[in-house]
């Protein structure tokens, strides 16, 4: 064997290596994104309940806002309710 074929050989052996160190890095980088897939998911799953919390949150809200305008109109009358009272307790005295 001459001096090129040995450096041929040496390439041929040093790009086998090279090749099967790229598909190792390629089957480690697939597991990854396989992995990154999974959390991805989880992570949606959960923005997605976040989401469905804060319609949840939405109308509980909403219904305190009824109930509030109902106390205000409650309160209303209770002060209609007072000023008569006042009235009539005025009269009376008189």
């Amino acid at each position: 064997m001459t001096v090129t074929e040995v450096q041929i050989d040496s390439i041929r052996a040093d790009v086998r290596v090279l090749s099967d160190t790229v598909s190792h890095i390629l089957v480690r980088v697939k597991r990854h994104d396989a992995r990154f897939d999974r959390v991805d998911k989880h992570l949606a799953n959960i923005d997605q309940r976040f989401d469905d919390i804060d319609e949840k949150f939405v109308a509980v809200d909403q219904r305190f806002d009824g109930i509030d305008q109902k106390f205000v109109a409650v309160d209303q009358r209770f002060d209609g309710i007072d000023s008569a009272l006042r009235e009539i307790l005025a009269l009376v005295k008189k």
